[in-house]
Protein backbone atom coordinates (compact mmCIF):
# COMPACT_ATOMS: atom_id res chain seq x y z
CA UNK A 1 0.00 0.00 0.00
CA UNK A 2 1.81 3.54 -0.89
CA UNK A 3 0.88 6.10 1.61
CA UNK A 4 -0.84 3.98 3.81
CA UNK A 5 -0.41 6.47 6.79
CA UNK A 6 -1.65 9.29 5.09
CA UNK A 7 1.58 11.65 5.29
CA UNK A 8 0.86 12.70 1.49
CA UNK A 9 -2.50 14.86 1.09
CA UNK A 10 -2.39 16.29 -1.67
CA UNK A 11 -5.20 17.64 -3.44
CA UNK A 12 -6.75 18.90 -0.53
CA UNK A 13 -8.02 17.83 2.99
CA UNK A 14 -11.61 17.46 2.91
CA UNK A 15 -14.28 17.43 0.34
CA UNK A 16 -18.47 16.77 0.16
CA UNK A 17 -18.83 15.96 -3.19
CA UNK A 18 -19.72 11.94 -4.86
CA UNK A 19 -15.97 11.77 -5.60
CA UNK A 20 -13.62 12.59 -2.99
CA UNK A 21 -9.68 12.57 -3.85
CA UNK A 22 -8.10 13.54 -0.36
CA UNK A 23 -4.71 11.61 0.32
CA UNK A 24 -2.60 10.81 -2.28
CA UNK A 25 -3.75 7.76 -4.50
CA UNK A 26 -7.21 7.12 -2.30
CA UNK A 27 -10.15 7.75 -3.78
CA UNK A 28 -13.54 7.73 -1.90
CA UNK A 29 -17.03 7.39 -3.85
CA UNK A 30 -20.66 7.15 -2.46
CA UNK A 31 -23.21 6.20 -4.84
CA UNK A 32 -25.83 8.13 -3.24
CA UNK A 33 -23.81 11.39 -2.68
CA UNK A 34 -23.93 13.35 0.80
CA UNK A 35 -20.38 12.29 0.90
CA UNK A 36 -18.11 14.39 3.86
CA UNK A 37 -14.83 13.24 4.23
CA UNK A 38 -11.98 14.98 5.94
CA UNK A 39 -8.15 14.42 6.97
CA UNK A 40 -8.47 13.02 10.59
CA UNK A 41 -5.79 12.93 13.61
CA UNK A 42 -8.00 9.78 14.81
CA UNK A 43 -5.42 7.38 14.21
CA UNK A 44 -4.30 4.19 15.09
CA UNK A 45 -0.61 4.54 17.51
CA UNK A 46 1.72 4.98 15.32
CA UNK A 47 -0.07 6.84 12.88
CA UNK A 48 -0.26 10.90 12.43
CA UNK A 49 -3.62 11.16 10.12
CA UNK A 50 -6.50 9.02 9.09
CA UNK A 51 -9.86 9.39 6.92
CA UNK A 52 -13.16 10.23 8.52
CA UNK A 53 -16.14 9.80 5.96
CA UNK A 54 -19.47 10.51 7.20
CA UNK A 55 -23.07 10.99 5.86
CA UNK A 56 -23.19 8.26 2.96
CA UNK A 57 -24.97 5.41 3.72
CA UNK A 58 -22.46 3.80 1.17
CA UNK A 59 -18.93 4.38 0.38
CA UNK A 60 -15.88 2.58 -1.45
CA UNK A 61 -12.53 3.71 -0.83
CA UNK A 62 -9.79 2.61 -3.11
CA UNK A 63 -6.29 3.10 -4.04
CA UNK A 64 -5.02 3.78 -7.38
CA UNK A 65 -1.66 2.35 -8.25
CA UNK A 66 0.44 3.15 -11.22
CA UNK A 67 2.01 0.08 -13.11
CA UNK A 68 5.02 0.33 -15.42
CA UNK A 69 6.51 -1.93 -17.30
CA UNK A 70 10.23 -2.19 -17.73
CA UNK A 71 12.03 -3.86 -20.66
Amino acid sequence: MINGDFRIWQRGTSSTTQFAYLADRFVIYSQNGGLSASQSTDAPSGFKNSISVTGAAYAQTWQRIRSEEHT
